[in-house]
């Protein structure tokens, strides 16, 4: 919601065909990153024939994709049963990995990395060549709410996308659309 100045192009350019090899989707908490992360590997991956309807939400790959099932769709969060919430370099080898195996049957293969500030320097380097030179049909997104924290190496491979917080306009429209009371007041908290 409220990001149609964002995702409208890098859906036309997912739609195409046309994708960077890798993002970084930075901005506030709690904007839509993931979601946005979600849409357009979708859209990248749909098998509508009609580009313009891709994401079509309705094809086997897309509903799969919605699921969080289908095999093209890879989303990394933190080492689980670690003390420390890292994505550490078995990880990021493990990505490299999958990256040389074929695409199951979608059109695009995504892999979403999120929170992408936990990537641990060793495993961000690990990842260096694969986010600068993926395989064809083959992209990565990263999301963070702290891009600052993300080596300088692997910003100067990716293309940056800014999410902005919500307006407080589209915020109480939103609140009061739920039914929440005093909905003025708990968009300008």
């Amino acid at each position: 919601m409220g990001q149609d100045q964002v995702l409208d192009p890098l859906l036309n350019t997912a739609r195409s065909g046309r994708l960077h090899g890798c993002y970084v989707f930075e901005g506030p908490e709690g904007v839509g990153k993931r979601e946005a992360a979600q849409i357009v590997a979708r859209a990248a991956a749909c098998e509508a024939e009609d580009a313009a309807a891709r994401p079509c939400e309705s094809c086997p790959t897309c509903r799969h994709f919605k699921k969080g099932t289908h095999p093209d769709l890879i989303e990394v969060g933190p080492d689980e049963g670690k003390r420390t919430l890292t994505i550490g370099v078995a990880t990021a080898r493990e990505l490299i990995r999958q990256t040389r195996l074929h695409r199951y049957a979608a059109r695009h293969r995504t892999f979403i990395i999120d929170p992408a500030d936990r990537l641990r320097p060793e495993a961000a380097n690990a990842l260096l060549k694969t986010l600068e030179e993926p395989p064809d049909g083959t992209g990565f997104i990263l999301v963070t709410h702290r891009a600052s924290s993300l080596l300088p190496t692997v910003l100067s491979r990716s293309q940056r996308v800014r999410f902005r917080l919500l307006t407080e306009e589209l915020l109480v429209q939103s609140l009061q659309d739920q039914g929440v009371e005093k909905a003025e007041r708990i968009a300008r908290l």
